[in-house]
């Protein structure tokens, strides 16, 4: 991705994230952040599927399970936990921003979705062409993906 930037762009990115949350275009973080690829390995159709035979039988992962990430060493994650965490995002909606990292051009360029990964996934299987978003990192990446530059 090569960004033309300047003071004013800067400006209006500082003006927009002092604002709060930020819509982001999900094609443009699709180019780089695919959180199908991050929380299974099935494609976007297959997701579809299995969300919409979820949101038919109402069987949803309301709740976060903090015992996923090996807090209970008892606990076994099931297998269907992401689909109907993402079912319940498609049917329910939400209200909470994802986080966002899209890093520092010249140091991290990695972007990361540090939290909302499946409130994402809803997103693009809902066809919505933005998220909102809390963003960090260099406001000439931040333009490019809420917009204010190609």
């Amino acid at each position: 991705m090569s960004i033309t930037f300047d003071k004013s762009i800067e400006n209006k990115v500082i003006e927009m994230l002092d604002r709060g949350p930020i819509d982001l275009i999900i094609s443009r973080i699709l180019e780089v952040w695919n959180p199908f690829d991050i929380l299974m390995s099935k494609n976007l159709e297959e997701v579809k599927i299995d969300v919409l035979h979820y949101i038919k039988n109402k069987d949803f992962q309301r709740k976060y399970l903090e015992n996923i990430f090996g807090l209970n060493e008892n606990y076994i994650r099931d297998l269907n936990y992401d689909i109907r965490r993402i079912a319940w995002f498609v049917y329910n909606g939400w209200e909470d921003a994802v986080d966002i990292d899209v890093g520092i051009n010249g140091f991290d360029t990695r972007f990361i979705c540090h939290d909302g990964n499946h409130r994402l996934c809803a997103a693009i299987i809902k066809g919505d062409k933005t998220i909102k978003a809390k963003v960090s990192g260099g406001c000439d990446i931040i333009s490019y993906y809420c917009g204010l530059v190609d």
